[in-house]
């Protein structure tokens, strides 16, 4: 691995780490979104808490639908996009040959 290689991943790992850190639980009176259809994990949503100064895109990471005595309610658990993005590809031959593409800490 190259230390651009390296630094990729190193990078993808930074990202990925703040997107899952940064996480929203919001609940719904409905199980429906406005279009009709259920809300399901994936989705991308937007979110426009003014008092938290929280806005922008968000993906649903999950979703509980429940019914109680005031109704049906539906909890999204919302995750920041940056959370999704694919880790860097390395070429295999990249991480082929001595310790898995490392090279020796002391030498001989």
């Amino acid at each position: 691995m190259t230390p651009s290689q390296a630094q990729s991943v190193a990078d993808w790992e930074v990202v990925r780490a703040f997107g899952l850190s940064s996480t929203l639980t919001v609940t719904l009176p409905t199980w429906r979104q406005p279009s009709g259809a259920l809300w399901d994990a994936g989705l991308r949503v937007p979110v426009d808490i003014e008092a938290l100064n929280i806005r922008g895109d968000w993906v649903i990471d999950s979703v509980n639908w429940a019914v109680d005595d005031g109704g049906t309610i539906t909890t999204l658990t919302l995750n920041l996009p940056e959370s999704y993005k694919p880790q860097p590809e390395i070429p295999e031959t990249a991480t082929q040959g001595q310790g898995a593409g490392w090279a020796p800490v002391f030498s001989s």
